[in-house]
């Protein structure tokens, strides 16, 4: 049986379905294979009445499952192997026997992909509220004038074809997913995860740019603890507040410099523009740590020597 996510954010919601079925609720990635075992449990009982083996090729999406005879006196039999497919990472299920007692065995297969966590406002368009009368915007939704940053969809594109991309925005669901649908368009359905500002850390302390927003953190712990596949080596997180990656690993996050509807002449998303030319770079490093840390672009990363310390220090002592 061959199990599909419709997104890689269901899985992280805790979703998956199974052949048009409905969603089944999960708590976690590892609760994936149990409840493969539960949907399979009826057909592995038949299976082990005919006493058959079953092959599956981990690397062919299509290949059909082959069932072989073995002889009834065989001590170790495999039962009805399942491959779950997430997006580039696939799970092999392997059921087998052990002098009658079930085994199950994992074993992940994924593709080279990197994981690059993008932010929305600043990054990808600039939202201003209540909308200026100076320009016309691309879009207004909810009184909230919505800038498309130039080169967008291509660079949209880009994104695609060389990482797992994810959206995290410290902004609420209410106001994120009409944004992103107009944004993305078709695209949203292949993120990874789409984050609001639930799933950020909390702190009680204003922000020194916006006296009307409370800092928060994007801990990228988050996401390793839920696909263990992700990790130091592989993870980017773009936002243009670096406050934001305070509580992270160091060199695990960029910066770039605010985008605002008033960079007419902006091209950083385009062919030849800076962000594009530095993410070529990260999709092609064996270490993203590593090479944040050798190429340093944009907005400095907050620590002791930042000007602003005293007072994020402080904050940090309020979160822990």
């Amino acid at each position: 049986m061959v199990l599909k996510a419709e997104s890689y954010s269901d899985i992280l919601k805790g979703k998956m379905v199974t052949k048009g079925e409905e969603y089944t609720e999960l708590s976690q990635l590892t609760n994936v294979a149990n409840t493969a075992s539960q949907e399979a449990s009826r057909k592995r009982k038949r299976r082990k009445a005919k006493d058959k083996c079953v092959i599956l090729n981990l690397n062919d999406n299509t290949s059909s499952i082959q069932d072989l005879p073995t002889q009834m006196d065989t001590i170790i039999t495999k039962s009805h192997p399942e491959k779950l497919i997430i997006g580039s990472i696939q799970i092999l299920i392997d059921y087998s026997y052990l002098n009658g007692i079930q085994i199950m065995k994992t074993h992940v297969a994924t593709s080279a992909k990197k994981l690059l966590i993008l932010d929305v406002n600043g990054l990808l368009a600039d939202i201003v509220s209540p909308p200026p009368k100076d320009l016309k915007s691309d879009k207004n939704i909810s009184r909230r004038a919505i800038f498309k940053r130039p080169f967008l969809d291509d660079f949209l594109r880009f994104c695609f074809q060389r990482f797992d991309v994810a959206i995290w925005s410290s902004r609420t669901r209410k106001v994120l997913d009409p944004v992103v649908d107009y944004l993305l368009g078709d695209l949203k359905k292949k993120l990874l995860f789409l984050w609001d500002l639930s799933h950020c850390t909390n702190s009680s302390a204003r922000s020194l740019e916006n006296v009307h927003k409370f800092i928060v953190f994007k801990e990228v712990k988050k996401i390793w603890e839920k696909i263990e596949f992700y990790d130091e080596s592989n993870t980017l997180l773009l936002d243009d507040s670096p406050y934001k990656a305070l509580l992270n690993p160091k060199h695990t996050g960029v910066f770039p410099f605010s985008y605002t509807y008033k960079d007419t002449n902006d091209n950083s998303l385009g062919p030849n523009g800076d962000l594009r030319v530095y993410l070529e770079g990260v999709g092609t490093t064996e270490n993203v740590k590593t090479y944040v840390e050798q190429h340093p672009f944009g907005q400095n990363a907050i620590d002791k020597r930042s000007p602003r310390w005293a007072f994020y220090s402080k904050v940090l002592k309020d979160v822990s």
